[in-house]
């Protein structure tokens, strides 16, 4: 997974290990999660429950039925709440997390950043001036 625009050094720093901690415990993340629909019912598609992180519930599901694979090809995807969410906005849903475990994205009181108010991306042009 590659990031489109300009990003916070931290962002910089961080996302190398972070798609190594991924490709190690092979969680398929963010936006390039695909397979076959024979695959995806066998799995039982998205846990509706859930309202971030979707899709490391669902490809740890793919990978209890069967052969499994995480690819290589790159992936752009947008870096936008990496700029306009502050690092400690970015990193409290992963304090979150580490406390309340699966629960935290079960409720959508700790994801402000994903429900919230979107915020103006200084990187992307502005069509409606």
């Amino acid at each position: 997974m590659h990031l489109d625009g300009r990003l916070p050094l931290s962002a910089r720093l961080l996302l190398p290990p972070f798609r190594l901690f991924l490709r190690a415990t092979r969680l398929a993340a963010g936006c390039y999660v695909f397979c076959t629909r024979a695959a995806f019912e066998a799995a039982g598609g998205f846990p509706e429950d859930v309202f971030a992180g979707e899709e490391l519930f669902f490809s740890r599901a793919l990978w209890r039925q069967g052969r499994f694979r995480v690819l290589r090809e790159p992936v752009i995807s947008s870096g936008r709440k990496l700029r306009t969410h502050s690092q400690w906005e970015f990193f409290r849903p992963f304090l979150a997390g580490l406390a309340l475990g699966p629960y935290a994205v079960k409720s959508r009181r700790h994801l402000a950043m994903w429900y919230g108010e979107r915020r103006h991306d200084p990187d992307v042009l502005d069509h409606a001036r």
